[in-house]
């Protein structure tokens, strides 16, 4: 079976990913010592049941294809990597929307591609928010010359 990797951004990195199986059971593997994806869980990627467990493995900050840049290792490294593999499954895990909510957006994009693309929108959100935090129009709201009614979600900041 062919498997096809794919990288999203986590902070400063492009994070080398492989999502194999469909299974209720979700692994994240994270390998150790210089390991990658395929030095370290090959035999789980090609072997486990992949209806019961859908497997993240991911090649961390500075090792295999989540290079360049290359990686430092302060004592902290493994505490830093912890948080970067939450940043990365918090954020960029379409599956942990819910069917409803998920749904319209597979129906035009496709699920392959959704989650590529959400990837990238995040990415420019997170630009957006540090380069500017987070205003992305509100300077311009007293330009506003005519009546006007602004409508926002109880959660959006404004």
């Amino acid at each position: 079976m062919l498997h096809k990797e794919a990288k999203v951004k986590v902070d400063k990195w492009d994070i080398n990913y492989l999502k194999v199986g469909k299974g209720p059971h979700k692994v994240l593997c994270l390998p150790g010592a210089l390991g990658t994806i395929w030095t370290d869980f090959k035999p789980q990627i090609e072997g486990f049941d992949l209806e019961k467990f859908t497997l993240v493995v991911w090649d961390p900050p500075g090792y295999g294809k989540s290079r360049p840049p290359e990686k430092d290792f302060p004592a902290d490294f493994y505490e830093k990597d912890a948080d970067y593999a939450y940043e990365f499954m918090k954020i960029r895990d379409i599956t942990s929307w819910s069917e409803k909510m998920r749904e319209p957006f597979v129906e035009i994009y496709g699920k392959q591609f959704l989650a590529v693309y959400w990837s990238k929108w995040l990415d420019g959100m997170i630009t957006v928010f540090n380069s500017d935090k987070g205003n992305i129009c509100a300077q311009m709201l007293k330009d506003i010359k005519c009546p006007t009614f602004i409508l926002y979600g109880e959660r959006d900041p404004l």
